[in-house]
């Protein structure tokens, strides 16, 4: 009995300590299931903030892409507005930055968020601060560059922060300061291209960046240099649209370069080719304008190309390719009349279109045709008349359009009911600019030649901005 009461009072204790282990093991798991779960909602809370963060960044990316394409807020009068968007922008921008800073998680968030600071910094008249940030964000960039070889979103970002720290400079006219961060943006987006053979974009940002070092060694002065890079990216673009036939910022973007091409050749005496980009890029143009995503001023451009053709046919100086000149100025100015009904209060079509009435009206003269011509300068005299007071820069085009009239008058060529209206239109003039303007226009008319001399006038369309994204 004795024996028996030892095995029970062991095997009673045993059992204890088998339930004590028991117990303490599950509230072990169950502590360890607490921890677990604990962890989990703290990284799907870290999870959750991430993607709050990058979730905010995108829609303000978004904002900011979408107003990068809207040319119409890059008009005169619009820039409050512009500004007041960017500023907003910025603000986020700038509220987003210290959350992304404590989490050491997003890096390429940090560097990218620092990109777009510089952006809109830029954008808002700030080139200083701009470039402090766009540095900033290329050290970072290039930081992570270096640990990972291989990662095209990085690339893409590294260059893009190049590009616009190259445009600062090249904008201040500091050309070999703008030199090496576009030559480190070409490198960039070569090895871009090469990493990702089949990505359209990486092909077309590779075109920009040939584009911008073309622009680049045409502003120092080696125009040579420039066609070399120029061309170049006419070739990669044109291969490109055989892959993307329809990829409008694309063939967008080679339309402007050829226009360039065709201004660079024009200006080194080359006309026949001049001409031959000036059609291509007319045809781009056209193409364009047709599409259900157009842009207005793919519009614009169509009719600028047709102003480029007419002058390409007028400094020939014969009678036929006058007539061709007045041809294709004459539907670059239907072109232009339908955009201005559509937009009138965009100032750069209206000027736009009252350049062209004023080309046009000269090439009138030389036709001897000063019914039509003293025509188009009184309605290019009004249209840039009233731009003064929103975009003084069209001045010296209004002081043409009125010399020319001037011109017709010395030579006698207005008949009697076009001299009275004449006589309305100077005392116009007088109201409008003053009097003392109007005696020192008579008297610079007074040596006027009977016809007006050929001129080739005009201003490429490529610009330092990245490409319209047209995935």
């Amino acid at each position: 009995p004795v024996i028996a009461g030892a095995i029970t009072a062991v095997s009673a204790a045993a059992v204890v300590a088998i339930i004590s282990l028991w117990i303490g093991r599950n509230q072990a798991l169950e502590g360890e299931k607490r921890a677990t779960e604990g962890e989990r909602k703290a990284t799907a809370a870290l999870q959750e903030t991430e993607e709050t963060l990058q979730f905010a960044m995108k829609m303000v990316d978004q904002t900011l892409v979408r107003l990068g394409k809207e040319t119409l807020l890059d008009q005169p009068g619009m820039q409050p507005l512009t500004a007041d968007i960017y500023a907003q922008a910025l603000r986020s921008y700038e509220q987003l930055l210290p959350k992304l800073e404590k989490n050491q998680r997003l890096p390429k968030d940090i560097a990218k968020v620092q990109l777009q600071m510089g952006f809109a910094t830029k954008k808002l008249g700030k080139p200083k601060e701009a470039l402090a940030l766009l540095e900033k964000a290329a050290t970072s960039l290039e930081l992570l560059r270096d640990a990972n070889r291989t990662d095209g979103e990085l690339l893409e970002s590294l260059s893009l922060a190049k590009i616009q720290i190259g445009t600062i400079h090249y904008e201040q006219q500091r050309f070999a300061a703008a030199a090496i961060p576009f030559q480190d943006a070409l490198l960039l987006r070569r090895e871009f291209a090469e990493l990702e053979p089949e990505n359209i974009e990486a092909g077309q940002l590779l075109a920009n960046s040939e584009m911008n070092v073309g622009l680049l060694q045409e502003a120092l002065g080696k125009p040579q240099e420039a066609l070399e890079y120029y061309q170049a990216a006419n070739a990669r673009r044109k291969t490109l649209l055989k892959k993307a036939p329809d990829n409008s910022g694309l063939l967008r973007d080679r339309a402007k370069g050829l226009t360039n091409i065709g201004l660079l050749l024009a200006h080194q005496n080359k006309l026949a080719e001049a001409e031959k980009n000036y059609d291509e890029a007319r045809q781009a143009f056209a193409k364009l304008a047709e599409h259900k995503d157009h842009q207005i001023n793919d519009l614009h451009d169509l009719g600028i190309s047709w102003m480029r053709l007419g002058d390409a046919a007028a400094v020939r100086n014969n009678s036929a390719d006058l007539q061709l000149a007045v041809d294709r100025y004459y539907k670059a100015l239907r072109v232009l009349e339908g955009l201005v009904v559509a937009n009138p209060n965009v100032p750069s079509y209206r000027g736009t279109l009252g350049k062209t009435r004023l080309n046009l009206a000269q090439l009138y003269e030389r036709q001897d045709n000063s019914r039509e011509a003293f025509a188009q300068l009184t309605i290019a005299f009004d249209e840039l008349q009233k731009l003064q007071t929103t975009d003084a820069t069209y001045g010296k085009y209004r002081t043409r359009a009125f010399f020319e009239m001037l011109r017709l008058k010395k030579w006698k060529k207005l008949s009697p009911s076009e001299l009275q209206d004449f006589e309305e239109w100077l005392n116009f003039a007088a109201l409008e600019n003053g009097v003392p303007w109007v005696e020192s226009m008579q008297k610079l008319a007074q040596t006027a030649s009977e016809l007006p001399e050929v001129q080739l006038e005009g201003t490429g369309f490529e610009s330092l901005e990245p490409p319209t994204k047209d995935r």
